[in-house]
């Protein structure tokens, strides 16, 4: 069929362990990113942790016009986090993509590109058949330098961000996994 498999020695992995550690690894992977970077992601909201992301993405556009800049974004988690910004009167911040910035990051980059997958409708059958709760980046795919990041983080304050004492909504004990 073509597919090339993998032996155990031909990769390696690494546990990464809650949220400013999963940063550092992705703002990391971001800046040593030559070719592409591909996003999936369920939510990502317009956060400090979210606008840090963006920021690191379009610097990295801007200094290599060239690299391909993949997006692909849960449509549910997109209504969500819209949803909590408005029943929370902006409290709570809504989906990065929503807001004039990120509007604004894809249309000033040509090799950026954003595509929602999935459905909008939370209470129909194809919310379940077609939705993605991934959070997944692929850093220089078809190279020797290609690595990927996976694991249940968004791309917000309560994944990506310390244990707060008096805050139960941010620093979620979560993992991510680097295959390199």
């Amino acid at each position: 069929s073509g597919e090339q498999v993998l032996e155990e020695d031909d990769y390696e992995t690494e546990l990464i362990i809650d949220g400013e550690d999963a940063r550092t690894e992705i703002l990391l992977s971001i800046h040593e990113a030559k070719k592409s970077i591909r996003v999936r992601m369920f939510m990502w909201r317009d956060d400090s942790a979210g606008n840090m992301i963006l920021r690191a993405l379009e610097k990295k556009a801007e200094i290599f016009p060239d690299i391909q800049i993949y997006i692909e974004k849960d449509s549910f988690g997109t209504l969500v986090y819209n949803l909590q910004n408005i029943v929370t009167f902006g409290r709570k911040k809504g989906d990065i993509f929503s807001t004039v910035k990120g509007k604004t990051f894809l249309k000033t980059h040509p090799n950026i590109s954003l595509k929602y997958v999935g459905s909008w409708m939370p209470l129909s059958v194809r919310y379940v058949e077609n939705n993605d709760h991934s959070k997944v980046f692929v850093f220089d795919e078809d190279t020797e330098n290609v690595h990927a990041l996976v694991g249940g983080m968004n791309m917000s304050d309560e994944y990506l961000s310390a244990k707060e004492k008096n805050s139960p909504e941010l620093g979620w004990h979560d993992y991510m996994v680097k295959i390199r």
